[in-house]
């Protein structure tokens, strides 16, 4: 299983990750941790259950470059820690 994408903040709700970051992990799923908790996303999951933000964010590195985040219902598995490490 691939290694937790951490998040800080769970705003309405919601957690978000920036499309390019996503784009990696579209075959292998995708973990998210929240203060102790995680949510596991199957490769078919982020295909239908995320949606697209509205606004269009520059990038902090690249300036020429612009990306929408995309938000994911918080719904925290059953997991324990040491499975997914």
């Amino acid at each position: 299983m691939n290694k937790p994408v951490k998040i800080k903040t769970i705003f309405d709700g919601k957690v978000a990750i920036a499309e390019h970051r996503l784009e990696k992990y579209k075959d292998i799923g995708l973990t998210f941790e929240c203060n102790g908790e995680y949510m596991h996303l199957s490769p078919k999951d982020l295909k239908t259950k995320g949606k697209d933000g509205d606004t269009m964010f520059r990038d902090k590195w690249d300036k020429d470059k612009l990306y929408k985040l995309i938000y994911f219902e918080w719904k925290p598995n059953q997991l324990q820690p040491k499975l997914i490490e």
